[in-house]
C-alpha cells in the first residue's frame, strides 16, 4: 500500500469530513495545488518516491486524477510544482546518480524539457515570473531561461556578487519579480534576476527548512513564509520585511519536530507539517 493524501474538510451540517486520494503506490514525496480560472477550477499535483512513481494531476471535487503518467526520474520526484500558468510542471528526482529536472506539459503528459546537473544534490525548485524561467537550488543556485518559443532552456548559474557563499540552500521561492533562497545557517537570500542583491541574516532558530510565497499579491496579507528546523515560521510581506515571529514548540519535547512542509494561502492563513521521527 501507497500513501495517501488526506482532504479534511467541514460538512454543511457541521460534521468533520475525511476524503482520501489513494492512486500512488510510493510515499507521496510533493505536492502543489492550481486554481485555474476556467473550469478546471483548483487542481492537485502530487508525485511519489520510487521505481513505480507517478504525477497525478487531480480535483479534490471528486478525488480522482484526471492525468497521470510516469516521470522520467527513475527513482521518482522529489520536488514538483506548476507553472504560473498552471500548464506546465516543473520536477526533481534522481536518475541512477545524477539528479535531474523535467519540465511537463501535464495535460499531454509529455516531457517538454530535460536537464541534468552532475555532482551536486537538488533540493528544490521554483518556476519564476513566467513559464519561460525557474531555478533549482543545492549549494549553488542555478537559473534556466527560455529565450524564445522555439528555442530551448538556457542554464546560467546564479552570481553571489560581493555576499559570496561556500553554503548549502536548502528551499526556493518567486514572490513577483524576486527570487528568494533559504540556507542551512539560517539566512535567506534575496536575488533579483540571476545576481544575489541582499542578504537577510539568520534568525537563530535553524535552517531554513521550507519557502512558500503566495501566487496572488496583497498587501493586506503576508506574501512570503519561512520556516526552519527548529519549528519557528517567520512571516514576510511583499517587501520582504519581517512581520511576524511564531514558535510551534510549547514543550521541550517537541523540539526535535522540524517544519518540513509550508503553505500560505491567499487570506494568510498557514497549513503546515511537522517531521514526528516516526
Amino acid at each position: 500500500a501507497g500513501s495517501m493524501i488526506l482532504k479534511l474538510y467541514t460538512s454543511s451540517d457541521g460534521k468533520i469530513v475525511q476524503e482520501f486520494f489513494s492512486e500512488h503506490f510510493g510515499h507521496v514525496t510533493s505536492i502543489d495545488i492550481f486554481r485555474f480560472d476556467d473550469h478546471t477550477g483548483e487542481a492537485i499535483a502530487s508525485a511519489d518516491s520510487g521505481k513505480d512513481a507517478k504525477i497525478c494531476v487531480w480535483s479534490t471535487q471528486n478525488m480522482r486524477s484526471s492525468v497521470s503518467f510516469k516521470p522520467f526520474h527513475q527513482h521518482g520526484v522529489s520536488k514538483l510544482c506548476f507553472s504560473p500558468s498552471g500548464s506546465l510542471l516543473l520536477t526533481i528526482g534522481k536518475n541512477d546518480v545524477l539528479y535531474s529536472i523535467g519540465v511537463y506539459d501535464w495535460r499531454k503528459r509529455t516531457l517538454a524539457f530535460t536537464s541534468r546537473l552532475i555532482g551536486t544534490d537538488l533540493y528544490d525548485c521554483s518556476f519564476l515570473e513566467s513559464d519561460d524561467s525557474f531555478s533549482v537550488c543545492s549549494d549553488e543556485v542555478f537559473f534556466w531561461t527560455h529565450l524564445s518559443s522555439d528555442s530551448s532552456y538556457k542554464l546560467n548559474r546564479g552570481v553571489f556578487n560581493r555576499l559570496s557563499s561556500t553554503e548549502v540552500m536548502t528551499c526556493i521561492a518567486c514572490t513577483g519579480s524576486v527570487v528568494v533562497t533559504g540556507s542551512i545557517s539560517g539566512r535567506i537570500w534575496v536575488w533579483e534576476g540571476r545576481v544575489c542583491s541582499k542578504l537577510l541574516e539568520a534568525f537563530n532558530s535553524g535552517p531554513i527548512t521550507r519557502l512558500h510565497a503566495r501566487r496572488e499579491s496583497n498587501d493586506d496579507v503576508p506574501n512570503l513564509c519561512a520556516s526552519t528546523h527548529d519549528g519557528v515560521i517567520y512571516l514576510f510581506n511583499r517587501k520582504l520585511e519581517l512581520q511576524s515571529r511564531f514558535c510551534l514548540h510549547s514543550r521541550p519535547s517537541e523540539k526535535d519536530r522540524m517544519i518540513d512542509s509550508i503553505f500560505l494561502d491567499k487570506s494568510g492563513k498557514i497549513l503546515m507539517g511537522q517531521n514526528s521521527n516516526l
